[in-house]
């Protein structure tokens, strides 16, 4: 069942809690990203301000990203969106952050630094950010199920893989490389999931980056 119309470009879906809704970011090429929340049975979606939303445990709240109109900060950092009342209230010191991840527990909250070469955490209990790992460049973070890693990819020596970070230690350890993972390097093919097992889902996309040889006849 299609949920969802042109113009609208859905992307980055998000199951709720209880499974009846999803939210996703509207990815227009014409207007500023939004955030869209759809009935999985079907009907209009609700529009919002922001980006990248993930899920409050309590299904009511979706935490988010939103940018800036200028080009020399563009994440103005991460926000708790009531989606009863539309109203944001900002993550305390997530200036520049974004890519929001909450854990399973609703506890913390794993983002990017704005170069997207730490992988920073946020105790909801402590109000405090922590550096959690660095490397060349990360991207699409992911908890593990149990809530004990943080699956993300990761350019090393730049060979793109796949890396888990252990929540409490911080230890780094590769999972796969994507060396020989054909891939069109874009935002959106980049994009990386997790089975119920844990095991990483990737795009393949060959695209049309490719020369072709055609005979006529």
């Amino acid at each position: 069942m299609q949920l969802t119309l042109a113009p609208v470009r859905a992307y980055g879906p998000k199951w709720s809690p209880d499974g009846s809704r999803i939210a996703f970011t509207d990815v227009r090429f014409e207007q500023p990203w939004s955030i869209g929340v759809v009935s999985a049975a079907g009907g209009p979606p609700k529009f919002f301000t922001g980006a990248d939303p993930t899920w409050m445990p309590n299904g009511r709240s979706l935490i988010c990203g939103r940018a800036k109109p200028d080009d020399e900060a563009p994440f103005a950092g991460i926000f708790r969106l009531d989606l009863d009342s539309g109203n944001a209230s900002f993550i305390p010191n997530s200036e520049g952050h974004y890519s929001a991840r909450l854990s399973p527990d609703g506890r913390y909250i794993a983002a990017f630094s704005q170069a997207a070469t730490d992988l920073l955490l946020f105790d909801s209990r402590t109000s405090h950010w922590s550096s959690l790992a660095t490397g060349e460049l990360f991207s699409y973070n992911q908890w593990s199920h149990d809530g004990k890693y943080i699956y993300m990819r990761d350019n090393h020596a730049g060979i793109p893989r796949i890396v888990r970070v252990h929540m409490q230690s911080g230890r780094m350890e590769q999972v796969v490389s994507l060396k020989d993972l054909p891939q069109v390097v874009d935002v959106f093919t980049g994009w990386i999931g997790l089975t119920p097992e844990d095991d990483p889902i990737l795009i393949r996309d060959r695209s049309t980056h490719e020369i072709y040889a055609l005979d006529l006849q």
